[in-house]
């Protein structure tokens, strides 16, 4: 299917109410592959099909959004799975580690701060960079964070001094906030590239 058909099928998705860019694309795969199947085997143009495709399907379509929404969320849980260990997220967990064993300081709360702040950052970040665009995931990324992070946060908060043991669980914790941050990033990079092409 050449670009303008999948450009055609981006634009009737958006005005159909479908706001997120996430969603929107993952549905434009699944509608633009529905109708190539129907152009081939009823030997209908891509307008013909389409029209013939979406009325039979939109409000089904429009109402299992959510299906779109658990599919890509399960597969940001287990790109957050890989990325955990990826060089970039090693390398940034050892230079903590590093940075806690060779300091004098003993006082961690530093580290606190930072994990409250990372969510903002890495959910900000790149809402500025592509501000043009609606992803529904960062607001469930964002939540996952938030709980996990002031969960923490009322369990150490009496303990932020200078234990070892909170400090390793505190790592564990910015460990997983900067795999949210690459994952976050690559995703929102690649609908991105996605929407270009559309």
């Amino acid at each position: 299917m050449d670009k303008q058909k999948i450009k055609f099928i981006d634009n009737y998705l958006t005005k159909s109410g479908v706001d997120f860019l996430d969603i929107r694309m993952e549905m434009l795969d699944h509608v633009a592959s529905a109708v190539e199947e129907k152009m081939q085997k009823e030997n209908l143009d891509f307008y013909d099909a389409f029209k013939s495709y979406m009325l039979k399907n939109k409000n089904e379509l429009l109402k299992t959004s959510g299906k779109y929404r658990w599919s890509l969320d399960k597969k940001l849980l287990l790109l957050i799975g890989k990325n955990l260990f990826l060089a970039k997220s090693l390398l940034l967990l050892f230079a903590l580690g590093a940075i806690k064993y060779f300091s004098t300081v003993q006082n961690i709360s530093w580290l606190y701060s930072v994990l409250v702040l990372s969510p903002l950052f890495y959910l900000g970040v790149p809402a500025v960079i592509y501000r043009k665009f609606k992803f529904s995931f960062t607001q469930r990324l964002g939540l996952f964070s938030v709980i996990v992070n002031y969960f923490t946060y009322f369990i150490f908060i009496d303990s932020l001094g200078g234990e070892t043991t909170n400090f390793y669980v505190l790592l564990a914790i910015f460990w997983i906030n900067i795999s949210i941050a690459f994952t976050a990033y690559k995703t929102i990079k690649t609908y991105y590239k996605q929407a270009a092409l559309a």
